[in-house]
């Protein structure tokens, strides 16, 4: 199923095509979320770690080798990308996650 989304282009939307999205905006990946989730929303929600919270983060803070190498293979299904979150104070709860700064020594 991920890769027939890839293969329209709907996995990773909002790259560009040369990375295997479609140049959509926020609101066209809202969309496509919307209508898939009628179908399917185990699906959706890969698709959107997928191509939200992981391809989108590569291409605007990734380097150029995880960008041509890895969000082709992402957008196109081929990889599924997954990301993990445990915190000692809250689990997998992340809106119970707390942080806080502190400046220390001179350079902080």
């Amino acid at each position: 199923m991920l890769r027939l989304l890839g293969e329209q282009g709907l996995l990773a939307p909002m790259l560009p095509p040369e990375y295997g999205g479609a140049s959509a905006d926020t609101l066209t990946q809202v969309l496509i979320i919307e209508e898939l989730v009628r179908a399917s929303p185990a699906v959706v929600t890969i698709a959107e770690i997928q191509g939200s919270m992981i391809a989108h983060n590569i291409y605007e803070f990734g380097n150029r080798m995880q960008k041509e190498d890895i969000l082709p293979k992402i957008a196109s299904g081929y990889y599924i990308a997954a990301f993990a979150l445990s915190e000692p104070c809250c689990g997998s709860d992340a809106a119970a996650i707390e942080t806080t700064a502190a400046r220390q020594g001179e350079s902080g």
